[in-house]
């Protein structure tokens, strides 16, 4: 196998901004993507997207993904959130690495107990110039169903990015996911979104926050992570897999995004991790995604659309009908609950 790069830390390390900032994580993950690139081996490459700000209150991004939609592996079908790994099917131990693999992720405080990779790849159907997945623990042959180490992992790499655009998503099975193999999509996005902005509100007695449909139509619960709080980063992992694998026990589908965003009181600051958890209807089967679609991007605000006129012609009041739709009646039901298993402890 060729050389890969292996980004190391420790837990500690990553509340040190100078040690952070050596890793050079962004850097890697350019300078590979952009060599992957040149050597042709994506499935398109990102000259064509186009994008624009929808008019409204809410700055909805739309971005023409054109080839995506023509060009990407077909979605395998998923018919449970619990749907077993296959290893017949695609998954990741499939790729050829050489060709597909960024680099390497080591905690050497985990390294001891963990035989099991934890890698970035690039997405060869990428929606943007820097579109990787990170897989945890790539050789045991995960399905998607998040883990406390997933969610971990994740955060560590939210921290180890320096770049204020860093996003990374999660679907679930039955919410868009199209690989059975647990995985997070890493992107970069520089358009500032409404859920990076929204003033948040605390939930009675619970250690997440939630928004109320007059701020932004998509209900969901949303953990912080300040910059100064890195040693709370694997509490917020555990609560986030509480509610996650309460989820998916339900068979309940969910979305989770993390992105850099304001505190509670909302704002333009930047020096929050939020983790938005969505849960959401159950889209069954292998769907043909139309002309958009309600994934984890799409929540967050940042719609892929997959057809020219509907590219040009899309509005807010469409955008918005979409997200109630695929979340409101699900959190009305759910909250309740949720915060009974939050208060349990």
């Amino acid at each position: 196998m060729k050389h890969h790069p292996m980004v190391r830390y420790t837990t500690s390390e990553l509340g040190n901004k100078g040690i952070v900032d050596s890793l050079e994580l962004d850097k890697v993950v350019m300078d590979r993507w952009d060599k992957f690139m040149e050597e042709g081996n994506f499935r398109y490459n990102t000259n064509n997207i186009k994008e624009r700000v929808v008019e409204g209150k809410l700055g909805y991004l739309a971005q023409s993904q054109l080839e995506r939609a023509r060009l990407r592996r077909p979605p395998q079908s998923m018919m449970s959130i619990k749907q077993e790994f296959d290893k017949d099917k695609f998954n990741f131990n499939k790729i050829d690495e050489s060709k597909e693999l960024v680099c390497q992720l080591v905690n050497t405080d985990r390294e001891t107990k963990q035989v099991e990779r934890d890698i970035l790849i690039i997405n060869v159907s990428p929606i943007d110039r820097g579109h990787c997945l990170l897989v945890p623990q790539v050789e045991a042959g995960l399905q998607q169903v998040l883990t406390v180490h997933s969610i971990t992992l994740a955060l560590e790499v939210m921290t180890l990015s320096t770049s204020p655009h860093t996003k990374l998503a999660f679907n679930s099975l039955c919410a868009y996911a199209s690989v059975n193999h647990q995985h997070w999509h890493l992107y970069y996005q520089p358009t500032r979104l409404a859920v990076q902005s929204i003033p948040l509100s605390p939930g009675p007695a619970t250690p997440y926050y939630t928004f109320t449909g007059e701020e932004y139509p998509a209900l969901g619960w949303v953990w912080l992570l300040g910059e100064e709080d890195m040693s709370k980063l694997d509490q917020v992992a555990k609560e986030v897999a509480k509610l996650t694998m309460w989820l998916t026990d339900k068979e309940v589908a969910h979305n989770v995004v993390m992105t850099r965003g304001a505190g509670v009181e909302g704002g333009k600051g930047s020096n929050n991790i939020r983790v938005l958890v969505w849960a959401r209807e159950s889209v069954v089967g292998a769907k043909d995604p139309g002309e958009f679609v309600m994934a984890a991007l799409e929540l967050t605000g940042q719609i892929l659309v997959y057809e020219v006129e509907k590219y040009n012609t899309i509005v807010e009041e469409e955008v918005v009908k979409a997200q109630k739709e695929a979340t409101v009646d699900v959190f009305a039901k759910l909250n309740p609950e949720v915060e009974k298993l939050f208060r349990s402890n």
